[in-house]
């Protein structure tokens, strides 16, 4: 089976402010258990009008707020075990939601390169690595509190199998048509 790492850049205030510290294009990070984008989350805004409260989200991509985003989308291979271990983080703090909250100082961590421990708080990168490590994946030796998306997407085993809007990736049900600009093969790390 395989879960996906989902990079956006859904081109908003906050995220135009981040782009000016990091080199990679894309900004939020979601994770994914299926290909068609249904169960997806992230650490993020709660409130797609409001950038200040954020936390804990299930995210909805058929929501107007994500459909011209730009993005690539990653598949990496896991056991059922490795899932089940991953949803069962999920699942807690989903359960918990309401004591955790976004990370804000820990993105000036990332761009100082200076960790910020703080209880029950993460930015999308930070949680996405995190849970990934619950299911026995290290994508990089660096902490998951100094991670830039750049760093999650070159992680080995990662296969990109998007590039593009979010809007044009055929595996989402409610969107029109396959994306013929998927990239060749040739230019896509390899798989372990």
């Amino acid at each position: 089976m395989d879960i996906f790492i989902v990079f956006l850049n859904t081109n908003i205030l906050l995220s135009r402010s981040i782009q000016r510290f990091i080199d990679y294009p894309y900004r939020h990070t979601s994770l994914a258990f299926d290909a068609g984008l249904q169960e997806v989350y992230s650490f993020g805004r709660k409130r797609p009008a409001n950038p200040f409260i954020g936390g804990f989200v299930k995210e909805d991509f058929t929501d107007p707020f994500f459909q011209q985003a730009e993005c690539e989308i990653y598949s990496c291979p896991v056991s059922n075990e490795q899932s089940r271990k991953m949803r069962q983080l999920i699942q807690a703090i989903e359960s918990a939601q309401h004591l955790y909250g976004y990370n804000f100082l820990g993105l000036f961590g990332v761009l100082f390169q200076k960790q910020f421990h703080r209880q029950n708080r993460f930015f999308c990168v930070q949680f996405v690595a995190k849970v990934l490590k619950a299911g026995g994946l290290s994508p990089t030796a660096k902490p998951s509190c100094l991670l830039k998306p750049e760093e999650l997407a070159g992680a080995p085993g990662l296969r990109l199998v998007q590039q593009g809007t979010l809007a044009a990736y055929s595996h989402i049900a409610s969107f029109p048509s396959p994306l013929s600009a998927v990239p060749d093969s040739s230019h896509l790390p390899e798989s372990v």
